[in-house]
């Protein structure tokens, strides 16, 4: 059994069904998905998604690369939301050295969502892009202890280290399957196999050599399959440990 730790059925539903998409899913044995939110505005989306598909379960935050989205008042409404609803993640957040013009934005709506989780005792899904150093040191900083998901990660393996002592798992999707990512796959095979999961960003970062110009999570497996040429454990046990962190790194127990 899989689980998808990170995809947006919400947009995927605009280029595929989203019940074809979790019949695609079924079929290829992945069989529950989290949905992190990129603002406030999809937020009731995925609260109904969550209400027709019980296999999915979603997580609300504010994307950094959206700031121009988001209003100061999004954080309260955020708490306010996480509680009466009963979300049970944080996410996604983070910080994206793309946009550096709102960096000083990004990292006040970051920091104040970490407040959030803290208070909350929830986990967080981070999206982090050329920003781990930032993103490490406020971790640090605040001593955030909730742990959570690194989404997408394509760091060092010394970075790799200081996300597992600060209690994240890290997210491996798409970039694993093209040849060319020679890092990522040097710090995969170096890593215990308890510090990572699955995940795909449906519908972006589609696979090395895809014919369709999206993902979903039915390619978990394809994921999967290219992580194992890189370890020595059989592809049993690698299944089996992942699925643990994932449950473990949401606290999905």
């Amino acid at each position: 059994m899989f689980i998808d730790s990170h995809c947006h059925l919400d947009l995927l539903d605009k280029k595929l069904p989203i019940q074809q998409a979790l019949d695609n899913a079924e079929q290829n044995n992945v069989l529950q998905m989290i949905n992190p939110s990129i603002h406030q505005e999809s937020w009731h989306t995925l609260l109904e998604l969550r209400k027709q598909f019980t296999n999915t379960k979603i997580a609300l935050g504010l994307h950094p690369c959206f700031v121009s989205d988001h209003q100061i008042e999004h954080l309260a409404l955020l708490e306010q939301t996480l509680i009466s609803e009963k979300v049970s993640i944080v996410g996604e957040i983070g910080l994206d050295k793309r946009y550096l013009e709102n960096y000083p934005v990004q990292k006040t709506y970051f920091t104040e969502q970490l407040s959030i989780a803290q208070y909350l005792k929830l986990p967080v899904i981070i999206h982090s892009v050329r920003a781990h150093t930032d993103i490490i040191q406020i971790l640090k900083n605040m001593d955030f202890t909730q742990g959570g998901i690194i989404h997408a990660f394509y760091g060092s393996l010394e970075e790799a280290n200081q996300y597992l002592t600060l209690g994240f798992k890290l997210g491996i999707g798409g970039l694993v399957t093209y040849p060319k990512n020679i890092k990522l796959h040097k710090v995969i095979k170096q890593l215990p196999s308890s510090a990572m999961v699955l995940e795909t960003d449906s519908p972006d970062m589609p696979l090395f050599q895809q014919p369709q110009k999206y993902n979903e999570p039915a390619n978990i497996p394809i994921i999967f399959s290219k992580i194992c040429a890189h370890r020595t454990e059989c592809s049993r046990e690698l299944q089996t440990q992942f699925w643990h962190n994932t449950q473990q790194a949401l606290k999905l127990y």
